[in-house]
């Protein structure tokens, strides 16, 4: 058998911690909505379900802003925003240089900033916005267009142990001794967790 299942290290990041966030409505993350009544992540055993189901509804946005722990996810996307920032850099000056003509007309939310500082802030936002997109391929591509993922996750949650050790839980089938999928409790809601451990017998 493989080694233990971890979400998030199919993404092939290392172990992340993850600090605490404040209880209630999750904050809207990288402009996907939330929808708790639908993927609800009150216990380690309702979030491996709603992971279940983000995969079925091929959620990946979902999936990557608000299942995945955040932390790793805000990581991922700040490393892969650096790498994209000179060529969108390079694009936004293009687009701003194109407003700037006589006789192109611009809203004015869509205006880029002259003033340096704005114009750089400008460049991280939509760095990040494209970056994040990037990461969510990779979700896609991991975790939805794989279907022995969706497989392996529902017989964990359908067959699966759970043991919870109140800030973090796992899930153990009794006759595979080297996969688990690994869960964290950030505030009230619980989060796939990066980490990955191999199991001796």
């Amino acid at each position: 058998m493989r080694k233990i299942l971890a979400l998030a290290v199919l993404l092939g990041a290392a172990t992340i911690t993850v600090g605490q966030q404040p209880d209630g409505p999750p904050p809207i993350r990288y402009a996907v909505g939330t929808n708790v009544e639908t993927f609800p992540q009150t216990s380690a055993r309702e979030t491996l379900a709603s992971v279940v189901r983000a995969i079925e509804r091929n959620k990946a946005d979902y999936l990557a802003a608000y299942l995945l722990d955040p932390v790793f996810v805000d990581a991922r996307v700040a490393d892969r925003a650096k790498l994209i920032e000179p060529a969108v850099d390079r694009d936004l000056r293009a687009v701003r240089n194109a407003q700037r003509q006589k006789d192109v007309e611009v809203r004015p939310e869509e205006k880029l900033p002259l003033e340096p500082k704005l114009f750089d802030i400008a460049v991280r936002e939509e760095a990040n916005r494209r970056a994040f997109k990037l990461v969510t391929k990779d979700v896609r591509e991991y975790l939805i267009e794989n279907p022995d993922t969706l497989k392996d996750l529902k017989r964990f949650l359908r067959d699966g142990v759970f043991t919870d050790a109140g800030e973090s839980a796992s899930v153990a089938l009794k006759d595979v001794k080297d996969r688990q999928v690994f869960l964290k409790k950030i505030g009230t809601r619980w989060f796939i967790e990066d980490r990955q451990k191999d199991v001796k017998n």
